[in-house]
């Protein structure tokens, strides 16, 4: 990459980057991920070399965390839909690709950032009322 001056490093992270919404050590990695993107960022982006990511939150997909907790957990899965996604819809893991298309057209404006893709499921503050 550094050679023909351009190229993109994708990263997948979490909304769990934000909040404590996994096992403690997913929070951890995912955390860092996203300050190692940032910080990559800071080293690379002068070489045209874009390394950004998305966040995602749930997402259904054959055989992932969601799929299987729909297989094996109906209720916590009906109630994860409930309690945490506003448009009371488990969102399909094809509905990521327009925006990783997005960010692998090598757009130097995202360099550093990860992408919050989560539906309006992540709680980056709770309301008081």
């Amino acid at each position: 990459m550094k050679k023909n001056k351009k190229g993109v490093l994708l990263h997948v992270g979490s909304i769990a980057s934000n909040e404590s919404v996994g096992s403690l050590s997913y929070n951890v990695a995912k955390s860092s991920l996203s300050s190692y993107v940032r910080s990559l960022s800071k080293q690379i982006s002068k070489h045209n070399i874009c390394p950004t990511g998305i966040s995602p939150g749930g997402f259904i997909f054959e055989n992932n965390a969601m799929g299987r907790l729909k297989k094996n957990n109906k209720l916590v899965y009906d109630k994860f839909i409930k309690e945490r996604l506003p448009r009371k819809k488990m969102p399909k893991a094809e509905e990521l690709l327009p925006i990783i298309f997005m960010l692998l057209e090598n757009n130097m404006m995202f360099s550093g950032n990860m992408i919050s893709c989560d539906s309006a499921e992540g709680n980056f503050y709770k309301p008081y009322y």
